[in-house]
């Protein structure tokens, strides 16, 4: 048996193997005073609270958007019935105050522009000059300057300046009251709906002589004048094109997670007591034949895939070696069926050993000692020991847990609490 004194505590260390040959008897009596140096121990915790911000923001985006348009349209010509017979046209593209019936060309030889687009010809449209492709131009059929107190004088404008409408074969009432239906005339509209009148209410139509102009309608049929052959020349599709622009607005919300950290400190003192101390105990000494045995190794094994693990003595496991002490209660002596004070030591730096493993409990002899009995402290050089009080015991089981996996492992020592003098 060795004793050790350490600082601050007294332990009586005692091996696993039995103390063979060499006798042992009591010599001076020493009287002993136990210095116990309280712990204090520093806790720190640090909490940390979130909370959401939200922020809110508005985009507006511009888009522009191309939408086209489909307008279909007839293409006709007319011409006069009597003399040249000439038709409703012009050699140029292009604004006339008046138009000479010769300026339509005959059939022999007729002008550059005689077609006209029309929009219906069920309703009353304007007549769009047709370019040399067909196309609509930008110059329309007009009622320009007046001759007399009957007539005006037919006019070619800036469609966008044109407000005449016009239709041919239309059924109107003439200045004798009568009603003449189906004419080949073409009469003339201020809008879509109102039909351009005289004083009188008589509607005007085109008539045919070397100036062209408007008089008011008679029967075709009696008045060859009002007389207009009418001719389609098919079909033509306008496509009009204009950019839109359109603001689009966006709402996005963000939101950011701020932490809150607060810190508390508890500080605690804690006084070490001594079970079975005596102040001025006497206390047995050994004087010779003292046989000195270092302590067995007992070291993890994870190369077995066992719940139970060997003891291995001088085998490691990651580094960590766990050594056994046994403690004689200083108030029992030398008597072994006293409490005796048990120890084990992790001869390892114990933030590198407690960051993987714990140990979870110790049992004695199959059975269970309760949590309260579990005991930690500290050495002087910084090593952890566990401590249980037991009588008479030979077998000690500690439940040894991996913290990283949670698998526990039964490491079984085995301890002498016989002493022989």
């Amino acid at each position: 048996m060795k004793l050790y004194i350490g600082q601050g505590f007294l332990t009586f260390a005692f091996i696993t193997s039995t103390i063979i040959g060499g006798n042992a008897s009591p010599v001076d009596s020493h009287k002993w005073n136990v210095e116990v140096k309280p712990e204090t121990t520093v806790v720190t915790s640090i909490i940390t609270n979130y909370s959401t911000e939200y922020m809110t923001k508005t985009e507006t985006k511009m888009v522009t958007k191309t939408n086209r348009s489909y307008t279909t349209y007839t293409n006709v010509s007319y011409q006069g019935t009597i003399g040249s017979e000439y038709y409703l046209g012009v050699n140029d593209l292009k604004k006339y105050i008046q138009i000479p019936a010769k300026y339509g060309g005959s059939k022999n030889k007729p002008s550059k522009y005689l077609k006209w687009l029309i929009k219906s010809e069920d309703k009353p449209s304007y007549m769009y000059l047709a370019n040399t492709k067909g196309d609509l131009s930008n110059y329309c059929l007009n009622v320009g300057s007046i001759k007399n107190n009957k007539s005006y004088y037919l006019s070619i404008s800036e469609c966008s300046k044109s407000t005449f409408m016009f239709k041919y074969r239309e059924p109107f009432i003439d200045s004798n009251n009568r009603k003449i239906k189906s004419p080949n005339n073409i009469i003339v509209y201020k809008n879509s709906n109102t039909l351009l009148t005289n004083n009188k209410g008589i509607p005007y139509c085109l008539y045919y002589t070397d100036i062209l102009r408007i008089e008011e309608c008679k029967n075709p049929y009696d008045y060859p004048n009002f007389n207009w052959k009418k001719m389609k020349n098919g079909y033509h599709t306008q496509i009009t094109t204009t950019i839109e622009t359109i603001a689009y607005t966006n709402t996005i919300t963000t939101s950011t997670v701020v932490p809150t950290v607060t810190t508390s400190v508890v500080t605690s003192v804690i006084t070490p007591t001594v079970t079975g101390y005596e102040e001025d105990l006497d206390l047995p000494m050994y004087t010779e034949y003292e046989e000195e045995y270092e302590h067995p190794t007992f070291s993890l094994d994870d190369d077995i895939p066992s719940e139970y693990l060997e003891i291995l003595p001088s085998q490691k496991f990651e580094d960590f070696d766990i050594s056994v002490f046994c403690c004689l209660n200083l108030m029992s002596g030398a008597n072994p069926k006293r409490e005796a004070y048990f120890k084990f030591k992790i001869e390892m730096d114990k933030k590198e050993f407690l960051k993987k493993y714990e140990i979870d409990y110790i049992l004695l002899n199959n059975k269970h000692i309760s949590n309260e009995k579990l005991l930690f402290e500290y050495d002087p050089n910084g090593f952890r020991f566990y401590s249980i009080y037991f009588k008479n015991q030979n077998k000690i089981n500690m439940i040894i847990r991996n913290k990283e996996t949670n698998q526990t492992y039964l490491k079984e020592f085995d301890i002498e609490t016989e002493i022989v003098y």
